[in-house]
């Protein structure tokens, strides 16, 4: 498997890259105890993928799971969203 990097993917224009509404989407008193593990900027900032703080349930995963197929259907075709 070929491993790039994302500057090598990227556009360079401004405005190439985007976060997703994802975050506003998710208010503390919907955290679980366990379910699917919400990653956060300490995961990016601190190259640490295991650490397990906020959890969502099946309901609001799949309710976020349809917002970034639309967004990537409607606004991102032919482009990379992760």
């Amino acid at each position: 498997m070929e491993v790039i990097t994302l500057l090598q993917i990227i556009s360079h224009r401004i405005n190439s890259l985007k976060r997703g509404p994802f975050g506003s989407s998710l208010k503390k008193d919907l955290f679980v105890k366990s379910r699917f593990l919400v990653y956060e900027q300490y995961h990016a900032l601190n190259n640490d993928f295991t650490f397990q703080r906020y959890f969502i349930n099946e309901e609001k995963f799949k309710e976020l799971e349809n917002l970034f197929n639309t967004l990537r259907q409607k606004e991102f075709k032919g482009e990379l969203v992760s």
